[in-house]
């Protein structure tokens, strides 16, 4: 008996589907809710769609959406239903890449009702600036790459809030600036990677007094697909000359501080009462690493080795330096936590006492809750990996004194 269908629709259709063919009824939408775009609506009639037989490769297109008939007679088989916007760029201002595809099995004689949801196919960069930075680098042009096509924004397009699209792809940042102080040049290169379809990623741009761009941090929200990039451009502290009349004050090295120490002891110790005898731990939610380092004569240098199985943490920590590596095979990452000022804040802001408070310091805490159950979510640092901080302080009597702290990710 022949199977008759009605199809309600704009216009009520007869289809018969009493032969061997088989037909697609598509309904086509797009999931932009949890991706807020200053772009123009999105019109899903002129999406492009592609229907493919997985067994020999068959293809039909339609170059809109609103070209597709309200069923598309197919022969019997597999096929994969693929949506996706019109217009698609490597790099381009507002303009988001939706798109998605669904896999589905026709019948003789049946109809298959098929819905395709599209979801951002690529990337989103958009800038925030601090008044430090607006008030220190008067000028500046920042140019983004996925290492196919660049895209430039001016310091007024960033100050307006333009935001770019990209294919995904490792991102490449490169910053051109003039101080308000002097107008001298300043400039920054440095790469995102890790990145994924989906990602808003949000550079804030910062800067010291008068500073040279050295360094950048990265801080990912892994409840979200939105990451936040800070750029910090630290600068040098300028010291007036005592009776320079021309105006133009330049730079001067300062002194070497007073320190507060005896000047006499060279005992430098670290106590960490949860564990005296430094054994490595597993890392753990809520654990406590609280240890106090202890040099009477007062600290002079203070530097942290970190070494771990993962690259990808290394090349995290490293990014938390004045010369950061992302880039080939890195054995291990320095921080200096009185000399680096990019460590210096980036590890206070972790909790750490740094800089100007450990010169001189004859007793200081070294409290790396906050930092160590990070591990296992940051920089791709799986389970059953090990991590080692080495702590080497010197004092001012250049006394050296160095402790290895291990931890591990279990494997559960």
């Amino acid at each position: 008996m022949a199977a008759v269908l009605v199809f309600a629709g704009c216009n009520e259709r007869t289809v018969d589907l009493s032969g061997n063919m088989g037909s697609l009824s598509l309904d086509l939408s797009y999931d932009g809710s949890d991706y807020i775009t200053r772009a123009a609506s999105v019109d899903v009639d002129d999406f492009s769609i592609s229907i493919v037989r997985t067994s020999d490769g068959w293809t039909k297109s339609y170059a809109k959406y609103s070209d597709v008939p309200q069923l598309i007679e197919l022969a019997p088989g597999a096929y994969t239903i693929t949506a996706q916007s019109a217009e698609v760029q490597p790099a381009a201002f507002d303009q988001p890449v939706y798109g998605g595809s669904v896999e589905c099995e026709i019948v003789a004689g049946e109809v298959v009702p098929l819905q395709i949801i599209c979801t951002l196919q690529n990337m989103k960069v958009s800038f925030v600036t601090t008044e430090k930075f607006s008030s220190e680098i008067i000028d500046y042009t920042v140019t983004v790459s996925n290492g196919i096509a660049p895209l430039v924004w001016k310091k007024a397009e960033i100050e307006a809030g333009a935001e770019g699209y990209f294919s995904v792809g490792t991102l490449e940042i490169h910053i051109d600036g003039y101080r308000a102080v002097d107008n001298s040049e300043v400039t920054f290169d440095g790469i995102i990677e890790n990145v994924a379809a989906r990602d808003h990623h949000i550079i804030t741009l910062d800067a010291a007094v008068t500073g040279a761009v050295q360094s950048m941090s990265i801080v990912v929200d892994l409840a979200t697909n939105d990451k936040t990039t800070d750029i910090f451009i630290p600068g040098w502290e300028e010291i007036p000359v005592p009776g320079d009349t021309t105006g133009k004050d330049e730079p001067v090295e300062p002194e070497d501080p007073e320190l507060p120490g005896d000047g006499n002891s060279s005992e430098v110790t670290l106590s960490w009462p949860e564990n005296p005898s430094l054994d490595i731990v597993d890392i753990h939610d809520g654990m406590s690493v609280s240890m106090t380092v202890t040099a009477p004569a007062g600290i002079k240098d203070f530097i942290v080795t970190v070494t771990s199985d993962t690259q990808g943490f290394l090349e995290l920590v490293s990014l938390m330096t004045s010369n950061p590596q992302s880039a080939g095979n890195i054995e291990s990452v320095e921080l200096d936590l009185i000399n680096d000022q990019a460590a210096v804040s980036s590890m206070r802001g972790i909790g750490l006492t740094t800089g100007e408070d450990l010169v001189g310091a004859t007793e200081v805490p070294f409290e790396l809750s906050n930092l160590v159950p990070m591990i296992p979510s940051a920089g791709q640092a799986g389970p059953d990996t090990y991590h080692y901080f080495t702590l080497t302080v010197t004092d001012v009597n250049g006394e050296t004194s160095s402790w290895d702290l291990g931890f591990h990710v279990p494997a559960n």
